[in-house]
């Protein structure tokens, strides 16, 4: 805190690593506004997907499409965060790959949905895609944990992830808007992969060498080299398998739900989908505000329990406009969670394993997705796409119920640091 009582992240000191000496406030913007993009490309896929498939109800393909981006980034995770904590670079990781992201992102946009190998080629990009947007959730939030203090950790992850929530909100709308006024998905994608580069590029030449480690006495994580808790880790990779299960694979789908099932054209659609997404920018600093002042773990079990619930009310709903309250109420509560999730990962995990284990966890999350999504669009091109999302709901329930079971070491201050 300054003497005014605002939050601050820690600085690292001039003799750090590399000696490199970039301010904790300029490694949280470069982050935050990285993250605005990668979860932008995110929501974006799904966006482009309803534009393409929307109106022949191909849930299957979009299903499967959706199932590789996600995959990928689910084997990418853990594999870059493993090579961040080997190296320490790791804001040239998350430069990298963002531009290999943004330069995929834009291929897939320009692919014909009625060539004989339009399947395949958007697969490809969204593999490709996938790989680079992975070096984010697990390198990025670990270099934000580095340079910031426990008793606020929550605020600041909050303040990162809402970047995520701010590429969620505008990028369903100005992609469906400038696919309307360009005549082509392709034209609409390229500005933002465009930035994309441009960021990624200024990421790297910020971050030349090895990334600071300051784990201070009662500022980042326990110790550089403590013990690994196995069982919070096992508990983390359980509940992010069910939170992200839930989260991704109803945010993936909810674009074509809204054209194929609601017969809303693109413009409606993209703008439910900015209305709802738009919820995330207050709710993740909100969430992790709370956080740093209640307990992590019941506050994280309310949160996904209300989440699941709220989301099949939505399904549940007649009347367009109550659909969307209720949808946005859901996903309001599920993003309020994603920065406990990383604010948690640097109140326990050894600094010198944060990438890897950060990694795992995100990287279950996104196996778990990836099998969702599959299986939801299968069933839901069989049979009914609401009773499908209706049971996706479940998972939200579960993974609260997963959140109560949290344990962690006490905290310096002798608190603990979440559900006990």
């Amino acid at each position: 805190m300054n003497r005014n009582g605002t939050p601050t992240v820690s600085d690292p000191s001039p003799g750090s690593e590399g000696g490199l000496a970039l301010s904790g406030t300029r490694t949280l913007l470069l982050t935050t506004f990285t993250h605005v993009l990668v979860d932008g490309y995110g929501i974006g896929l799904s966006v482009l997907l309803a534009l393409l498939f929307g109106r022949n109800g191909r849930f299957a393909l979009v299903g499967l499409i959706l199932s590789a981006y996600t995959l990928a980034t689910a084997f990418a995770e853990p594999l870059w965060g493993r090579f961040s904590d080997a190296t320490g670079r790791r804001g040239a990781v998350v430069g990298w790959g963002l531009v290999f992201a943004s330069a995929s992102f834009c291929a897939f946009g320009f692919v014909s949905p009625e060539g004989p190998w339009a399947g395949p080629l958007l697969i490809l990009f969204a593999l490709a895609a996938g790989a680079g947007a992975g070096t984010y959730h697990s390198v990025a939030t670990a270099l934000v944990n580095e340079v910031t203090s426990r008793e606020n950790r929550g605020l600041v992850q909050g303040i990162n992830n809402a970047g995520g929530s701010v590429g969620r909100t505008l990028f369903p709308l100005a992609l469906a808007e400038l696919a309307v006024v360009l005549g082509s998905p392709g034209w609409a994608v390229l500005p933002f992969a465009g930035a994309g580069v441009l960021l990624g590029l200024a990421t790297v030449s910020a971050f030349p060498l090895a990334s600071p480690r300051t784990f201070r006495a009662g500022t980042a994580s326990p110790s550089p080299d403590g013990p690994m808790d196995r069982r919070f880790l096992a508990r983390m990779v359980a509940l992010s398998f069910l939170r992200t299960a839930f989260f991704v694979t109803a945010a993936g789908f909810l674009p074509t739900y809204l054209v194929a099932v609601r017969g809303l054209d693109e413009r409606a659609m993209g703008t439910v989908m900015t209305l709802v997404m738009s919820t995330g920018i207050l709710a993740q600093p909100l969430g992790g505000s709370l956080s740093d002042r209640l307990d992590r773990g019941r506050l994280l079990a309310g949160l996904l329990a209300g989440s699941g619930a709220a989301f099949a009310g939505s399904l549940l709903m007649e009347g367009l406009w109550s659909s969307v309250a209720l949808l946005g109420i859901s996903m309001f509560m599920v993003l309020m969670t994603f920065p406990l999730l990383f604010a948690l990962m640097g109140d326990v995990v050894p600094g010198n394993r944060l990438g890897a284990a950060t990694g795992l966890v995100t990287g279950a999350g996104g196996l778990a997705a990836t099998l969702t999504q599959a299986t939801v669009g299968v069933l839901a091109q069989r049979t009914s796409p609401v009773l499908v999302l209706l049971g996706l709901s479940a998972l939200g329930v579960l993974s609260g119920w997963m959140a109560m079971g949290l344990r962690a070491p006490r905290s310096p201050g002798g608190r603990r640091a979440l559900g006990s």
